[in-house]
């Protein structure tokens, strides 16, 4: 099947949701093939910043053990987004998100300016 990678660069990315475990029809929760680490989903809104674009929101899935604790409205990055179209028994298009990690964004970043301060 094809997975198109995607590029968050130009959008912060909140939580909307925090990690919920993705289960089964029968509440088992699924597991990633290949090495049964469980998986669970977390609520991704993506803002540009531009006013004249709507914020998306969407699911993505992460195999993970322990998932770090997210509230919402924190902001994430995402490693090794991916999209994933498939077909559902209706006939119709989906699209599933996955990654392979999601992590919070220190609030603190690093600034290139710093250097600035050994000029005069």
């Amino acid at each position: 099947m094809k997975k198109l990678l995607l590029d968050t660069s130009i959008v912060t990315l909140t939580v909307g949701r925090g990690w919920m475990p993705k289960t089964m029809p029968d509440g088992e929760q699924k597991t990633e093939r290949g090495t049964g680490r469980p998986l669970h989903t977390v609520q991704l809104i993506a803002d540009s910043g531009d006013e004249t674009e709507d914020a998306a929101m969407f699911l993505v899935t992460v195999p993970i053990e322990n998932p770090p604790k997210l509230t919402k409205g924190t902001v994430v990055e995402v490693e090794g987004l991916e999209a994933i179209p498939w077909v559902n028994r209706a006939g119709s298009a989906q699209v599933a998100f996955r990654a392979t990690s999601v992590k919070t964004v220190s609030s603190a970043k690093p600034s290139s300016a710093s250097s600035t301060s050994s000029g005069a």
